[in-house]
C-alpha cells in the first residue's frame, strides 16, 4: 500500500520548474525521518522550518523542538523568507519549543518531548538540531553506564559513540510511535561529537538530504541521497533562498 505524501513546500525557482516534491516522486512519504545533513550555514533550518510552515496553513498540526538557538532568532530567520511563525502559533497550528542545551535537565527534556507528542499529537516535526540533542542526551546514557558500573573490574566500559547511537535510537523510536512525518537536521562536520550523530542517524533515517555551500550566500546545493518508498532523483540541484522561501533552482 502506497503511503500518502506529504509536501516540503519548496517550489520550483521558474514556471514550470520542478519542486522538491517532484524530485522526492510526491513529496515525503507519511511516517518517515528524514535528515537534512550538511555544514552550518547549508540552509537546513531554513527548509525545515518551511517544509514545517507547510502544513501548518494547511491546517495539520506541527511542532518545532531547538537546542541551540533562542526564539526571536527562529521567528527572524522565517521572517527573512517570508514566514510568519507566531500567527500559526496563535492559530493553535504550531508549537514552538525553544530548550537549552546548557541549563535544561536532559531527563525533563525527553519527558517533555514525550508528553507533547502525546497530548498535541503533531502531524509534523522538527528537531533543530539532532546534533546538539545527542550532545545533551549523552549525559542521560552516562549516567546510566556508571550506575552499572563494576566496582571489581572498575571500569564502567562508556563508549562515546555507542552513548551517542542509544540515544539517537531511543529518540526515532519515540517519533516513529508518534506516527508524525519529522525532519531533522543534522551537522556534517570533522568534529567527531557532530560525526558520529550524523553517521548514526544517517543509518536510521528513511531519508537524507544532503546539502552543501556554494560561493554565492544566497544559493546551496542539494541532493537526495536517501528516501524510502520512493522513487527519486539523484541529481544535485541549486537551492535558492529568496524574500518568498527557499525555491529550486536548476540541475547541477
Amino acid at each position: 500500500m502506497e503511503r500518502k505524501r506529504l509536501s516540503m513546500g519548496v517550489m520550483g525557482a521558474d514556471l514550470g520548474q520542478i519542486s522538491m516534491d517532484d524530485l522526492m516522486g510526491g513529496g515525503v512519504p507519511q511516517g518517515s525521518i528524514v535528515l537534512l545533513s550538511g555544514q552550518c550555514g547549508t540552509g537546513k533550518t531554513l527548509m525545515s522550518l518551511q517544509y514545517l510552515m507547510e502544513g501548518a496553513i494547511k491546517g495539520e498540526r506541527c511542532m518545532y523542538l531547538s537546542f541551540d538557538q533562542i526564539r526571536q532568532d527562529i521567528v527572524d530567520q522565517a521572517a527573512g523568507i517570508g514566514l510568519d511563525l507566531e500567527s500559526q502559533e496563535v492559530s493553535g497550528n504550531m508549537i514552538l519549543r525553544l530548550f537549552d542545551a546548557t541549563q535544561d535537565s536532559p531527563t525533563l527534556v525527553k519527558k517533555e518531548i514525550e508528553n507533547l507528542l502525546k497530548t498535541f499529537n503533531p502531524q509534523r516535526v522538527v528537531i533543530d538540531s539532532l546534533s546538539m540533542y545527542a550532545i545533551m542526551m549523552s549525559v542521560v546514557e552516562n549516567i546510566k553506564a556508571l550506575i552499572s558500573y563494576d566496582i571489581k573490574t572498575k571500569s564502567a566500559m562508556i563508549d562515546k559513540e555507542v552513548v551517542t547511537r542509544l540515544s539517537i535510537i531511543r529518540l526515532f523510536r519515540m517519533l516513529k510511535e508518534s506516527n508524525a512525518t519529522c525532519v531533522l537536521s543534522s551537522e556534517c562536520m570533522d568534529d567527531a561529537s557532530f560525526a558520529v550523530t550524523d553517521k548514526v542517524a544517517r543509518f536510521c533515517a528513511d531519508g537524507v538530504i544532503f546539502l552543501e555551500s556554494s560561493d554565492d550566500e544566497e544559493c546551496s546545493y542539494f541532493h537526495i541521497q536517501e528516501m524510502r518508498y520512493t522513487r527519486h532523483s539523484h541529481g544535485t540541484f541549486k537551492m535558492i533562498i529568496t524574500p518568498n522561501g527557499l525555491k529550486v533552482g536548476g540541475e547541477l
